[in-house]
């Protein structure tokens, strides 16, 4: 994914909060995905806090999306975070996403290899 591709995705989600279009979980986890790629995860993070106040509901696609993106730059404790809220909202941890919490926690150096 080339640098600057998230930014259609930001600019979409600008223009359907002006045009009033509702935005599903898929919308928001392309998003979090998206950023996540380009590495802007303060942008991921924030996608997932909208969703949340939106009271659109996360799936295990969401932290996935999210841990992943955490793991990308060595965020550990945000990974770690976003793991102790799934049971709140009810989403259960996959491989993917115990995988990438640990890998998270690795490259952040918190975790013995």
């Amino acid at each position: 994914l080339k640098a600057g591709l998230w930014e259609p995705a930001a600019m979409l989600l600008r223009d359907m909060d002006e045009r009033q279009v509702p935005k599903d979980t898929s919308t928001y986890n392309l998003c979090i995905s998206l950023f996540g790629r380009t590495r802007d995860v303060g942008s991921a993070l924030a996608v997932v806090d909208d969703m949340r106040a939106r009271a659109v509901p996360p799936d295990v696609v969401t932290y996935n999306s999210a841990i992943s993106a955490c793991e990308r730059v060595g965020r550990w404790e945000d990974a770690a975070a976003l793991l102790g809220r799934m049971p709140g909202d009810a989403v259960r941890p996959n491989t993917v996403t115990l995988n990438s919490a640990m890998s998270a926690c690795s490259r952040g150096s918190r975790w013995a290899a």
